[in-house]
């Protein structure tokens, strides 16, 4: 069997954690190769059993690469409690588990022939919380080889850092959440548990980064094609602008008449985005716009479409007039794997709709278009989705389009990302929507 040749990138990240003895995460943006950059690690140095722990929806593309490049004897485990613990009793080479079923079957871990030597916690984010119980089981389990895989290690701030980098070398941030946050958080006054703010961030950044490989994309594929992005502005309808009007003085009354916690407000305003998207009109202006833009497409291109709403993939699966495939959160973990490998390998499949649960993972080369139906509030959401398509292995030049309503919130979530954006370069933390931001979308 072929093995995989690495990129220089690559092989510098088996180096950097080689120089940890076997620990390490690999902050490596997404389509760099961070996942044949861990199995090649386990590859050289014989670390067998590994488990690779991962979200669900990612495990058909873990059992994928192993069987297309290594060809190790492959388990994944799922099903029930009993089928879960005949599974971690079946010798194998590799163990392919689910986050929350790692959490749920920790007792069970102990059934293997052979204890793991190595784990790889894929998309380590779902492990960031200090005080969940993911967290702590992560932490828990520590066989000698560990590798946390995270393309934005710092998605919301550097309390992001905490857990990961702990499990990888305990004790670099005093082995100890409560401990750690008491000397450098600084706590809001008026909100229990609330932090406003870190002390010493350079600290804690140089701290973090003894343990971590950051690269970005743009540094190590040079030879990716050109990335395009482009706004559509659109204009609403008389009635989705009244239905929106509506909403937007209802929130105005609900949200800026009280003093109301930041991440209360965000929820409330996914009413405003639904109506900026014409969720309760009969012909939604984004919707014909999509399927437009779409027949405008040379007829042989795919095109991948993300967006925040459900409901809007249900729309757009009865709106577009041709064969197209979806991965929401409702998908089982079997149904996305067959949506993919429809989307990749038949033609006549030209449409791929994701929510969220599509965002990270899932590899679609095969497409070199993609539209956002709406924007994430998160940089690190946003450049998941890209890296879906414009990823090592590309060979098409790729546009994204922005589908952008004006007069409503779609504006400021992109004037708010753009912010966003040039903050996080400084300190690699993506600021939080601030209060001001949302007096200003409610203006």
């Amino acid at each position: 069997m072929r093995l995989p040749e690495l990129m220089q990138h690559q092989l510098d990240g088996i180096k950097f954690i080689e120089a940890r003895h076997g620990c390490g995460l690999l902050g490596m943006e997404c389509g760099t190769g961070k996942t044949l950059t861990a199995l090649e690690y386990v590859r050289r140095t014989g670390s067998f059993p590994l488990l690779v722990i991962a979200p669900v929806s990612l495990l058909g593309m873990w059992r994928a690469e192993i069987e297309r490049w290594y060809g190790w004897t492959t388990i994944t485990i799922r099903g029930t409690p009993q089928t879960r613990r005949e599974a971690y009793k079946t010798s194998a080479q590799v163990y392919l588990v689910g986050y929350e079923t790692f959490r749920q079957d920790k007792v069970a871990l102990s059934s293997f022939p052979l204890p793991p030597k190595s784990c790889i916690a894929d998309e380590s984010g779902k492990a960031r919380t200090p005080t969940a119980k993911i967290s702590k089981a992560l932490r828990m389990f520590l066989p000698p080889v560990r590798i946390a895989l995270d393309g934005t290690p710092v998605s919301n701030s550097l309390a992001d850092l905490w857990s990961p980098v702990e499990w990888v070398a305990p004790g670099t941030f005093m082995g100890n959440w409560w401990s750690f946050r008491k000397v450098f958080a600084i706590m809001n006054p008026y909100i229990p548990g609330k932090i406003d703010g870190w002390r010493e961030q350079d600290k804690i950044i140089a701290t973090a980064n003894k343990h971590i490989f950051w690269k970005k994309k743009q540094d190590v594929l040079r030879d990716l094609p050109p990335l395009t992005m482009q706004d559509i502005p659109l204009e609403p309808n008389d009635e989705e602008h009244a239905t929106y009007k509506k909403i937007k003085e209802e929130l105005r009354v609900q949200i800026l008449g009280e003093d109301m916690p930041i991440p209360n407000a965000l929820a409330l305003l996914m009413r405003l985005r639904q109506a900026a998207n014409g969720a309760w009109n009969d012909k939604p202006s984004k919707i014909t716009a999509t399927v437009e833009l779409i027949e405008a497409l040379p007829s042989d291109e795919k095109v991948v479409i993300f967006t925040q709403f459900e409901t809007v993939v249900q729309q757009l699966l009865r709106a577009l007039p041709y064969p197209c495939v979806a991965i929401t959160g409702a998908h089982s973990a079997e149904e996305r794997e067959i949506a993919l490998h429809r989307f990749e390998h038949d033609a006549a499949v030209r449409v791929l709709v994701m929510t969220s649960a599509g965002e990270r993972g899932n590899n679609v080369q095969c497409a070199a278009y993609m539209i956002q139906f709406d924007l994430p509030w998160s940089n690190a959401s946003q450049e998941q989705r890209i890296g879906r398509i414009w990823r090592h292995g590309q060979l098409k030049p790729c546009l994204v389009y922005n589908l952008l309503m004006q007069g409503t919130v779609d504006m400021y979530m992109k004037r708010i990302l753009e912010r966003k954006r040039s903050l996080a370069e400084e300190v690699y933390e993506d600021k939080i929507v601030t209060r001001q931001d949302i007096e200003d979308i409610l203006a």
